[in-house]
């Protein structure tokens, strides 16, 4: 049996979501249950292995110090405008791999990957 996830919006009226928004809140929540941290208006979910690494300090640089290319790459998946959503971790990658993608159908969230190493 499917279960159902059935949000209430701001004014209080119960909505039925899309199933790929209903995913993505099921990872937001598991992620926040791990200590990860999830920016709910960019769509963007940090899993608990990313956060407070270095990895994670060069991402928020990079937003915070108005690095206008990657600003451009990342507007795509930020401001409720993106198809996909993005995660990203620290974890095993494939030997000799700087990182990793994978793309699920399902959720639509990629999901990057760096390599454990990236701590040093």
């Amino acid at each position: 049996m499917e279960s159902e996830l059935l949000l209430v919006d701001p004014d209080g009226f119960a909505t039925e979501y899309p199933q790929e928004a209903k995913d993505f809140a099921i990872s937001a929540v598991e992620a926040v249950c791990e200590d990860g941290e999830v920016d709910f208006e960019d769509q963007i979910i940090k899993h608990p292995s990313f956060v407070g690494s270095k990895a994670d300090c060069v991402y928020e640089a990079l937003i915070n110090f108005n690095n206008n290319i990657f600003k451009n790459v990342i507007n795509y998946f930020t401001d409720y405008r993106a198809e996909f959503k993005l995660k990203l971790e620290i974890s095993s990658v494939s030997v000799g791999a700087e990182a990793q993608t994978n793309y699920d159908e399902t959720t639509g969230i990629i999901t990057i990957v760096f390599p454990q190493a990236i701590n040093g």
